[in-house]
């Protein structure tokens, strides 16, 4: 049964919501993280999963009292400006042993009733390699593979080692450089989720990362170097 969650209808005691979503398995990118413990992980997870039930256009599978299948959608405000056009991105989580039919069901039930309010036609969804079930389903349902994402952490961040000599001068970043930045990035060529989505304005696919290495720059005007 697809349940629907209304905004600020939707609440469980702490420890009845801890039930009611304990059949889902959530890849958290920090699964293998060297600092943090299993407890760290298990409450960042729960803590989606929480928040993600409070958002209006969540829906779940439902099976004697337990979530079997959570699909939200949300609105992307940056892509959709962008891009000048409604775009959203889905979250998916499902237990181990979803129905591939009924999870691709949830799916479609929650874009339809999405589109219908918004007229959205573009979704993006990020999916750990290991799903295989959700990556499955999401193939058959007609999405595309756009880009891989490796996330990189370490335990030894403060003992970086002191390098003595470099062999390029390095110095404060100054409004001067902005061109050679922009000419950089122009140069560099590297495919991305936005240039490889033929749905997508290729020009402006291909600004996306012009405008954020741009922003990033501007973010942080005193830790800037060149």
């Amino acid at each position: 049964m697809i349940v629907e969650h209304e905004k600020d209808t939707f609440f469980f005691e702490k420890e009845n919501l801890h039930n009611y979503l304990s059949s889902l398995t959530v890849y958290s990118k920090y699964r293998n993280h060297p600092t943090l413990s299993s407890e760290d992980i298990r409450l960042h997870s729960f803590s989606l999963l929480s928040s993600l039930l409070r958002n209006k256009y969540t829906f779940t599978i439902d099976y004697k009292g337990q979530c079997q299948a959570l699909v939200s959608i949300q609105h992307v405000k940056w892509d959709s400006s962008h891009f000048n056009m409604p775009m959203a991105r889905i979250f998916i989580f499902s237990c181990e042993n979803i129905n591939p039919n009924a999870l691709g069901d949830c799916i479609m039930y929650a874009v339809k009733k999405y589109s219908e309010l918004h007229g959205c036609k573009h979704y993006s969804v990020d999916v750990d390699i290991d799903n295989y079930c959700v990556l499955n389903v999401l193939i058959g349902l007609g999405f595309e593979i756009m880009d891989f994402k490796k996330t990189f952490s370490s335990s030894f961040i403060e003992k970086i080692p002191s390098y003595e000599r470099f062999l390029n001068r390095v110095r404060q970043y100054n409004s001067n450089d902005e061109s050679r930045v922009l000419e950089l990035i122009d140069n560099a060529g590297f495919e991305t989720r936005y240039t490889r989505d033929r749905y997508l304005n290729s020009r402006l696919s291909s600004g996306v990362y012009t405008e954020w290495m741009l922003s990033l720059i501007n973010m942080f005007p005193d830790h800037r170097n060149a």
